[in-house]
């Protein structure tokens, strides 16, 4: 989707400019792309800062159109009235709206200004004083003002040539200030940057107040300019800080108003979510994005069908305000307590889907490394046998702790971490749910920051989202991917789960998936089930309408159809995967055999030690039609199968499999 963002962008200023930034990037932030078309249509070239951070078009309106840009644009919107005005009445438009949206610079938290900012280099406490037609009175106002705070720097933005010596000069009976720098008023990462280190702001801007509210400054609002004295007003009477306003003029005393720090920081923050929510709910109306309950409840706001549940947000909110909760359908997704929430940011940088950053970077050319491989002796299941050895191996020579997935008493799934060897086995047992990962994720770190060797055995998004949530290289994080190609509802499972007691008139106590004799052949594959009262079973998968249904991909997560981990994509030091189960030709010799995915050099290293395990080297080409090489379907049967799932008619979605 693409958004055309109306701007007069050739007058080069940061206050403009850093508007339009913000809401191009919230814009971003909802999987739209802006583009700039410059209104009026000036020629000459656009500034570096918006070159750099946003796509340009600088071509006239006419190659616009005969290149099909405003056809796939799907609308537009703007910060300044005239411009977009101007052209919503042009044929340009196309007969829509442009909405505007002059209060962008609340889009975004603080933390996203911090990448568009460059720090003054000075370690000196200093004013921030944007502050256009300085005159005697402002600067006499504005030492006095430093002098009661106990700043003795100033950081100005230069509109006039005398403007410096005026605010540095020390007459009028107050001491004079240290003039550390004087910056461009057409320098959008000096002029943040500046604001954002600065120990307090005095501005006659709109922008400049709107962003000393983001970053939490003590500021003064300086009544100069009609227009931007009317929208300051406006803005801060919103926020219950009118007596923020300084309406001093020449020949007045320094009547500086008795408001200058935040008093109450935590009304400041209620107001800026409120803001930022009744902005952002704006623009996705207007602009006809996904609505509300597509999106996840969290500061992150991505779209539902992107969000795999891995909870890195939840693990890493320094506040507890994240929390993992089941929808109508049983998928898990984050949602965030306002109460608790401070917008640190934490949770989207974190997340997975804001990034490649946790992806395996490999050290050359001949990485990713695909084997075949399979235990030397016994019995054992396609990639369970040689995961089981990897660990066995890693336990006795490294004293590492493995970290992986069973099902607890309730049968939910939950990531636990051990060192003993025959539970660190099951690990590699799949059930295509998504886990429990805050307190593993925590106690990841824990064990990590003591110097301990770590192993943790999960899917690929979980992994990512471990990557995510530690943010930083641990030589001893040691990770293991199981290839899953799809999660389904956890309402899904234990729905099944209770049909099964009340099949057998005894509570199910264990359900045991990939019982595998053998890695080709989908008649092997057994569903296990143990009973309280001693009985037990054995199901094989083609003969089992629950398993049918996850092949169906009936009730798969939305946002495995979406997965960024196919292929050569990884996030694990070695990855485990088993063939295609639909798949009837694999080469013999592959029998009880699971291909292995070696991505760095450590994890080749542990790969190399296992003296039980017999590997060949293949070619990625070879391997490719045997595995999962697309992502998970979303059949036509789905939205009637989830409607079921909502009633919690498991009888009726697995009717609906015996008619397939």
């Amino acid at each position: 989707m693409f958004v055309g963002l109306i701007s007069d962008v050739e007058q080069k200023e940061a206050h403009k400019e850093v508007m339009l930034w913000a809401l191009g990037r919230a814009l971003r932030e909802k999987g739209v792309l802006p583009v700039i078309l410059r209104e009026p249509a000036y020629s000459g070239n656009t500034s570096g800062f918006l070159a750099r951070q946003m796509a340009v078009c600088m071509h006239d309106r006419e190659i616009l159109r005969q290149y099909g840009v405003l056809r796939q644009l799907s609308g537009f919107a703007g910060v300044e009235e005239v411009p977009c005005r101007t052209f919503e009445a042009s044929e340009w438009a196309q007969g829509k709206k442009v909405p505007v949206y002059d209060k962008a610079i609340f889009l975004l938290p603080q933390l996203r200004y911090h990448g568009i900012s460059e720090k003054p280099r000075t370690g000196e406490r200093y004013l921030f004083v944007d502050v256009s037609s300085l005159t005697g009175a402002d600067a006499l106002m504005i030492r006095s003002l430093a002098a009661k705070r106990g700043i003795s720097h100033v950081i100005i933005v230069q509109y006039g040539g005398e403007d410096g010596k005026l605010i540095a000069d020390g007459t009028g009976g107050e001491a004079p200030l240290t003039l550390e720098e004087c910056i461009s008023p057409e320098d959008t990462e000096k002029y943040v940057g500046s604001l954002w280190m600065s120990a307090g702001v005095v501005t006659d801007r709109y922008v400049g107040t709107a962003l000393a509210l983001v970053h939490e400054k003590p500021f003064l609002a300086v009544e100069k300019n009609v227009q931007e004295t009317e929208k300051t007003r406006a803005l801060l009477e919103f926020f219950g800080l009118t007596e923020h306003i300084y309406n001093g003029g020449e020949g007045k005393k320094a009547n500086i108003p008795l408001r200058f720090e935040m008093e109450d920081e935590v009304a400041l923050r209620k107001n800026l979510r409120a803001l930022r929510e009744k902005e952002g709910g704006r623009m996705s109306e207007e602009l006809l994005f996904e609505d509300a309950d597509m999106l996840v409840k969290c500061p992150v706001k991505i779209p539902v069908s992107q969000c795999s549940a891995c909870g890195a947000c939840e693990a890493v909110c320094p506040r507890d305000a994240i929390r993992m909760e089941p929808d109508a359908y049983g998928f898990l997704h984050p949602v965030v307590d306002e109460t608790l929430c401070d917008d640190c940011g934490w949770c989207s940088d974190a997340c997975i889907k804001r990034g490649q950053r946790h992806l395996v970077q490999f050290p050359d050319e001949s990485y990713p490394r695909f084997y075949i491989a399979k235990k030397k002796t016994e019995r054992s299941g396609a990639y369970s046998g040689v995961y089981g050895q990897m660990v066995r191996y890693l336990i006795k020579e490294r004293d590492a702790v493995i970290f992986g997935s069973i099902l607890d008493e309730g049968l939910r799934p939950v990531v636990v971490w051990t060192q003993d060897m025959e539970m660190a086995e099951r690990f590699a047992e799949r059930r295509y749910l998504v886990n429990d990962t805050k307190a593993a994720f925590r106690k990841v770190k824990e064990l990590l920051d003591a110097d301990r060797f770590v192993v943790y055995t999960g899917s690929a998004c979980e992994c990512a989202g471990l990557r995510g949530y530690l943010k930083r290289h641990y030589p001893k994080l040691f990770l293991c991917e199981l290839l899953c190609h799809e999660t389904i509802s956890h309402r899904a499972f234990g729905l099944y789960t209770d049909m099964l007691s009340r099949r057998k008139d005894s509570k199910l106590k264990d359900i045991r998936f990939g019982d595998f004799a053998a890695g080709t052949n989908a008649d092997s594959a057994v569903l296990c089930t143990q009973y309280e009262n001693g009985e037990g079973g054995r199901l094989k998968y083609a003969q089992s309408r629950y398993m049918q249904m996850i092949e169906q991909q009936l009730t798969v997560n939305e946002a495995c159809a979406n997965c960024s981990y196919l292929g050569k994509k990884r996030v694990g030091d070695i990855t485990f995967s088993d063939f295609q189960k639909n798949v009837s030709d694999v080469p013999r010799g592959w029998a009880n055999s699971c291909v292995v995915i070696i991505g760095t050099e450590k994890g080749g290293r542990v790969f190399g030690q296992l003296a039980n395990v017999e590997a060949d080297s293949v070619e990625f080409d070879s391997l490719l039609r045997f595995l999962y090489k697309k992502t998970a379907a979303m059949p036509n049967e789905r939205p009637a199968m989830l409607k079921l799932l909502k009633e919690g008619d498991m009888a009726g979605i697995l009717k609906n499999i015996a008619k397939k």
